[in-house]
C-alpha cells in the first residue's frame, strides 16, 4: 500500500513538472497527457488496493467472529 501511496505522489509531481514544462514553452502537450495517464492509472491501482485491503479486513472480521451476523458474500 505505501508503494502505492509514493507511486500516486511522484506521478502527481510529474504532472506538475510536465504542466511547468508545457506552460513555459519547452515541451508539447502530449507529455502532459501522457502524464495525466499515468497518474490517473496509479490513483486507480490505488484505489484497488484500498478495496481489496477493505475486503480482507471484512473477511478476517468475520472469520475471527465466526461469521456471527453476516450473511455470505458473493465474491
Amino acid at each position: 500500500m505505501a508503494a502505492q501511496t509514493k507511486l500516486v505522489g511522484n506521478a502527481e509531481e510529474s504532472v506538475g513538472l510536465t504542466r511547468d514544462s508545457y506552460e513555459y514553452g519547452e515541451s508539447e502537450f502530449f507529455p502532459v497527457l501522457d502524464a495525466e495517464r499515468v497518474l490517473l492509472s496509479s490513483r486507480q491501482e490505488l484505489a484497488g488496493a484500498l478495496r481489496q485491503q477493505s475486503l480482507n479486513f471484512i473477511k478476517l472480521s468475520a472469520a475471527a467472529a465466526g461469521g456471527i451476523g453476516l450473511k455470505a458474500a458473493a465474491s
